[in-house]
């Protein structure tokens, strides 16, 4: 460290940053009027707003506007909007930094355009569940902390800044509109598949991908080939280098323009932190070249994160700058060990952070990457051949969509795009492609790394061939430490999936999802039910359990079984419960259909049957065919469970009420010798989401719940939970607990089944 000064500065700064924050120290301020707005905009109000452009992109037929040194300038606390200045009954001038703007139309405002718009503001949230993705802290580090709903836009004029402020503004507008220009070409000229991948990986733009082809890419552990990442910047930079050098430029002069190029690609790319972090490198390496100097990788490390840690200390826990970073340190650390124990290395130093953050592993991603990686020099070079050819052709007036010439152009690009494309589609086909291990405890991570450490000095000390690849027999030692996981007796977990259900219960050797829908979060299963299960490691449900046929419980289910189905999900399902009717239910047996499709058993149930999961059981209290009215009231035969383990009980009611949740009540008050009698519940899973017609009186006073569990959305437009439950719930003496308001809530209960722990996630 004597020798590079720089790196033992670098140490301490981000030792000082992690201990301030492991301290509860904010990393970066809250916008100056924050604290205000919260308070102001706590009561839904027309918001009026000035904010300048800091970008504008259209995707279909969105407009996404960004705003910078935004101004709440007044506010109305109504309904209307105006397409005036602001008449609202309060006015004035409260700084609230970032705003966010999705517009319905496709419009175009230039960088620097002062815009004054109003609409309903809402602070960007937080997750509610583990293991949901961090908006507001994506957001957060773009220095954005507001959405603008039902946006009007009053008005946008160019300010009279000053000549520099406005040069700079333009030259970010006319690398937008390139970048724009660009990805429009690469759409109209490849195959769609090579269009989206080719867009993504040189002008940064990731709107063309598909869903299909990002958890492709994921699980082949080559998502790094769609963004614009240090091996771009190497590549364009040392090959324009290179190429002015060989067409004997002088040094200074082929430096400044590579220099210049870089800085205008990576602002053109958006400026991820892996850019920036290339970009700042490559230009200390050309100063290095400029002043005779040895370039040394760590110590250019170690000023690019200073740099990007001044600029914004949240880097510190963004997972793309210690990815990048610890990345470049590894390669650094173990020069000359070849492209197999390269990749090894590599895969091994980045394991805990990638399970950290997506507590899943792509399990042959070394194998995909040593054939992939050698084939992105071809790649990009064949695709920016293929763009730049297709403007000459243009010039010459031979540019035609389908034409030989511009089909000869292409074809090399879009093969290498099919060959890896099928590369990835075997391998997505195999066992265990995606693993998903959870969330590793710190002990895990400890233990990890001082096996690791011995495996790198014993790396290092070995030089002989062989000796390396018996390390290989290392490898299921160290990622084995992150299957380790404490047995756990019972957990119940309900999510927070909005205006829904979402229960998942985990027992030693036995996991079981019931419901998993909403009717006010898009793509549910994707965004919190799959997320969670593999924050908790769970590969495997051994249940899936569709209450009643009901979209808000079952839309996330289905997510979940084409997922399986299509070989994309990172679990297995062994069984569907479907509650078994007289009437048939359309949805029911599309639902069933898709199971049988995915190689799912699938089973109807009724009240009286028995599921036993090691010491646990779970009574099926209903649907009863016999009290089955015509037509079919799908809450009423809803499937409604009673979980018994040992001495604890827990009622999962589904959106039972009133005709089916008296008929559960009868079966309640006669079943003396049933786990769930009328002595006292644990846990009662409060009926439909706290409907005013749900959970009487009468059906309180026979379960008389300790805790009841509701599960509703924030603010949602049916008033749940009514006001009513909630009186008679706080008369029954029970504990209540709600997803809307404090997230997921996480039942534990203690060995033999002896008293439980609830917590919440917010």
């Amino acid at each position: 460290m004597r020798r590079r000064p720089i790196c033992l500065l670098c140490l301490l700064f981000i030792s000082i940053l992690t201990i301030l924050y492991l301290c509860g120290v904010p990393l970066r301020a809250a916008p100056k009027g924050a604290a205000e707005a919260e308070a102001l905009l706590s009561t839904p109000c027309v918001a009026h707003l000035s904010g300048r452009v800091r970008s504008c992109k259209t995707q279909g037929d969105v407009t996404y506007l960004i705003l910078e040194n935004t101004q709440l300038l007044a506010i109305r606390y109504g309904n209307s909007q105006s397409s005036g200045t602001a008449p609202a009954a309060v006015s004035m001038k409260v700084c609230l930094g970032g705003v966010r703007i999705a517009l319905s139309e496709q419009v175009h405002y230039a960088i620097g355009t002062q815009i004054r718009a109003a609409g309903t503001l809402a602070a960007i949230e937080g997750p509610t569940n583990p293991g949901q993705f961090d908006q507001k802290f994506y957001y957060e580090l773009q220095g954005i902390s507001w959405n603008l709903k039902k946006p009007v836009i009053q008005a946008a004029e160019q300010p009279a800044g000053n000549p520099l402020s406005t040069l700079l503004d333009n030259f970010r507008e006319a690398l937008a509109l390139l970048g724009e220009s660009l990805t429009a070409r690469i759409a109209a000229i490849f195959p769609e598949n090579a269009a989206a991948t080719l867009a993504a990986m040189l002008t940064g733009d990731k709107s063309l991908l598909s869903k299909e082809a990002k958890t492709l890419y994921r699980i082949g552990g080559i998502s790094h080939m769609l963004a614009i990442s240090g091996l771009h910047i190497s590549l364009l930079g040392m090959g324009l280098y290179h190429l002015l050098r060989k067409l004997r430029l002088p040094q200074r002069a082929t430096g400044l323009a590579a220099a210049i190029f870089l800085i205008a690609y990576a602002i053109l790319t958006g400026g991820s932190v892996a850019t920036v972090r290339a970009v700042l490198m490559f230009l200390l390496y050309l100063l290095a070249k400029r002043t005779h100097r040895v370039y040394d990788v760590p110590t250019a490390l170690s000023v690019a994160a200073i740099l990007l840690l001044i600029e914004n200390p949240l880097y510190l826990l963004y997972a793309g700058f210690q990815l990048s970073f610890v990345a470049v340190l590894a390669l650094a650390a173990f020069p000359g060990h070849g492209r197999l124990f390269s990749g090894l290395i590599l895969y091994l130093i980045t394991l805990p952070f990638t399970l950290w953050h997506y507590f899943t592993i792509p399990l042959y991603g070394i194998l995909v990457n040593l054939v992939v990686v050698p084939l992105l020099p071809l790649v990009l070079g064949a695709g920016i051949l293929a763009l730049v050819g297709s403007y000459l052709l243009e010039a010459l007036g031979l540019f035609a969509i389908d034409s030989l010439p511009l089909t000869l152009l292409t074809a090399p690009a879009s093969w290498l795009f099919q060959a890896i494309e099928h590369l990835l589609g075997l391998t997505a086909r195999l066992p265990l492609a995606s693993l998903p291990l959870g969330r590793p405890d710190i002990w895990q991570i400890l233990l990890y790394v001082l096996l690791l450490a011995i495996f790198l000095y014993v790396l290092k000390k070995w030089r002989r061939t062989y000796r390396k690849y018996a390390l290989l027999l290392a490898l299921p030692l160290l990622i084995g430490i992150f299957l380790l996981r404490p047995a756990k007796t019972l957990a119940l977990t309900f999510l927070d999936v909005g205006q829904g259900d979402g229960i998942f219960l985990e027992l030693p050797g036995a996991a079981v999802l019931v419901d998993g829908g909403s009717s006010t979060v898009s793509s549910v299963g994707e965004n919190r039910v799959q997320p969670f299960l593999a924050y908790s490691g769970i590969r495997r449900l051994d249940y899936l359990v569709a209450t009643h046929a009901d979209s808000d419980h079952t839309n996330g289910l289905r997510e979940i079984l084409e997922a399986v189905r299509d070989g994309t999900a990172s679990l297995s399902v062994g069984t569907l419960l479907l509650p078994k009717t007289n009437a048939r239910s359309e949805p029911l047996e599309d639902l069933a259909a898709l199971a049988l499709s995915a190689g799912i058993r699938v089973v109807h149930v009724q009240s009286g049957d028995t599921i036993t999961l090691g010491d646990a059981s779970l009574e099926v209290l209903g649907p009863d065919p016999s009290v089955e009215t015509v037509p079919l009231d799908d809450n009423a035969q809803c499937i409604v469970l009673g979980l018994h383990f040992h001495n604890f009980d827990c009622l999962l009611t589904g959106d039972v009420q009133e005709a089916g949740e008296e008929a559960l009540l009868r079966k309640l008050q006669k079943s003396n010798d049933a786990p769930l009698s009328s002595t006292h519940l644990d846990v009662l899973k409060v009926a439909h989401h706290g409907s005013r017609n749900s959970t009487s009186s009468a059906f309180l006073e026979t379960t008389q719940p300790k805790v009841a569990i509701l599960s509703c959305g924030r603010n949602n437009r049916y008033g749940h939970p009514h006001d009513e439950l909630l009186s008679r719930l706080e008369a029954s003496g029970a504990k209540i607990y709600r997803t809307d308001l404090q997230g997921a809530i996480t039942i534990e209960v203690l060995p033999q089944g002896e008293g439980f722990t609830a917590t919440t996630y917010l």
